[in-house]
């Protein structure tokens, strides 16, 4: 899987960014999925793919809506956030739900950090505003996860 890193400028570039990082995210869970054995974590990791490309869709939507002056809104002091260095997890037949939890878990972390480095960098309100608003929506899609990893340990 190709390392996507860039120097964010304006917040069109930070959804640009994000869109494509959703993707390879859902190609490497698709990946992931045609190699391992064990029908659950074929499941999860199907999901996670669908669910990935979904986003990536929901952002490119968002992006198509924006207000231009949202989308123009320029960022200072952000470094390169190599997001997907750790997409490193080659696929492996064995691969257990727990491995797979961890790998998604950790990939909404970085995610939900980079939100709340761009929005502690944004100098227009509006464009902090949106950047919190898609915080909020991934915090609330990674809770959505957890508790359906839990529901389905329970089956």
């Amino acid at each position: 899987m190709e390392l996507i890193t860039m120097r964010f400028k304006q917040l069109k570039d930070v959804l640009d960014y994000l869109i494509n990082a959703h993707q390879q995210m859902g190609e490497y869970y698709t990946q992931l999925s045609d190699t391992v054995l064990q029908q659950r974590v074929k499941l999860i990791l199907d999901y996670l793919a669908e669910h990935e490309n979904h986003i990536s869709n929901e952002l490119l939507q968002y992006e198509k809506d924006a207000p231009y002056g949202v989308l123009n809104a320029w960022f200072q002091d952000i470094q390169d956030d190599p997001l997907l260095l750790k997409l490193e997890q080659p696929p492996a037949p064995d691969l257990s739900e727990e491995q797979v939890m961890r790998i998604a878990l950790e990939l909404d972390d970085r995610l939900i950090s980079l939100y709340e480095q761009l929005a502690s960098h944004c100098k227009s309100s509006a464009a902090r505003d949106a950047l919190e608003n898609l915080l909020d929506q991934e915090k609330q899609r990674k809770k959505r996860f957890v508790l359906s990893m839990l529901r389905m340990h329970d089956l």
